[in-house]
């Protein structure tokens, strides 16, 4: 569990130096103590919840777990990146079309064996995920019946 807080101040500094702006969600579920202590670091921009509808106030979100909040941004105007820890087994039909909404990238364990993903790959997802919004995909038409 400690290599996962880890891995999410590593991503949020590199995102930051990257130049964008951050605001980290907890997930409900994860007021630990070392979990807290980690997200200091980013004083003002942690949030312990998040009406739906503030969303689109965000031009970009991140998710590494496809839970309840990430199908409900999926209908919202902002871009999407999904990094895959591979926590969630797809079949082939419904990722294809998840992945016309959001962009993903891979996660790995480096050599020290801590979670990374490809920086380059993540800025290029990022800068994609800003134009990717709510767009007309096979998403909308076969889980919201958006036509």
């Amino acid at each position: 569990m400690i290599q996962y807080f880890e891995y999410q101040e590593w991503l949020i500094k590199k995102i930051s130096n990257l130049g964008f702006n951050i605001t980290f969600k907890q997930h409900p579920k994860s007021y630990t103590t070392i979990q807290n202590k980690s997200y200091k670091y980013f004083g003002k921009n942690v949030l312990k919840g998040i009406n739906v509808d503030d969303l689109l106030n965000y031009s970009v979100c991140i998710f590494d777990y496809a839970g309840s909040l990430l199908f409900d941004t999926m209908a919202k105007d902002c871009g999407i990146v999904f990094i895959d820890f591979k926590i969630r087994n797809w079949n082939n039909f419904n990722k294809e079309i998840f992945k016309q909404r959001c962009m993903t990238v891979e996660a790995f364990k480096n050599s020290k064996n801590y979670y990374r993903v490809d920086e380059k790959l993540l800025l290029n997802s990022l800068e994609q995920a800003k134009k990717n919004k709510y767009q007309n995909t096979n998403f909308f038409t076969n889980y919201l019946n958006d036509k």
